[in-house]
Parts: C-alpha cells; structure tokens; sequence
C-alpha cells in the first residue's frame, strides 16, 4: 500500500486484521503529522469502527451531532441534525486534532504488526498478463 496517512493507516489495519499482510510505503522519511485538526464524519467513523477504534476517537476528541448556522452578531439562523450512522450511542462526527487521530493509528498499525516503511514511492505499476489458461 502507498500512503501511510489516515486512509493508508485504516486499510493497512484492517487488512492485516483479516489475515492479509500488508506493505505499506510512506514517502516522507519519517512521520510528518500537521497540528491542525480534522473532522472524522460517519462513514470514516464507520471505517474506525470496524477495527475497534471508534471509542479512542470519541474519547480523545470532540463528538457533535449537529451544525449550528450563525450570522455574524451569532443569532442562530439554522441548526441541522446530522445522522447518527454508527448508532445512536456515537455521534455523527469527531472533531479530533491530526496527533490524536494520528497516535492512536498508529498504536493500531504496532498492535496489528504493521510496518510502515519510510522513504519510498512507486514510480511505476506494470501488469503482467495472467498465463494461459490449460482446459
């Protein structure tokens, strides 16, 4: 796998968790985690969820099920309720700063077995043509 961010991180944990052994490649030389934060919404929460690590999310961020519309003297003009899709004990978005999200992947990744290897890009992907069939 190429890309040892957020999705690169999920998949490499999930797959391994299914028997599959993973590769996964990182093109920087070592961790470069911006300090900003994210908002994780339902279905990447639902991708957190299938490999056990929803409630690390919820527990070290900021869980919201609504977006609350002001204008600028912050009268509220709107309020929309966002669905809960991983069930109604869990909120339908995270807020959650990038070194959280990004410790508690990568504890999955060691506890799964996971290597992330630093460094290294594909240039290029050839396919080779499957060999003849024999009826």
């Amino acid at each position: 796998m190429v890309g040892a961010g957020i999705s690169g991180m999920t998949l490499a944990t999930a797959l391994k968790t299914t028997g599959t052994a993973p590769d996964l490649i990182e093109i920087q030389p070592q961790w470069d985690i911006l300090g900003v934060g994210i908002s994780v919404q339902g279905p990447a929460l639902r991708a957190l969820k299938s490999i056990g690590l929803i409630d690390s999310c919820v527990r070290d961020g900021f869980g919201y099920s609504q977006v609350v519309n002001c204008d600028q003297n912050g009268n509220v003009q709107g309020i929309v309720d966002l669905p809960r899709l991983n069930g109604p004990q869990y909120p339908s978005c995270v807020g959650i700063i990038r070194p959280a999200l990004h410790n508690i992947l990568a504890n999955a990744l060691a506890e799964a077995g996971v290597a992330v290897r630093f460094g290294l890009t594909v240039n290029s992907i050839s396919q080779t043509p499957p060999a003849e069939r024999v009826a």
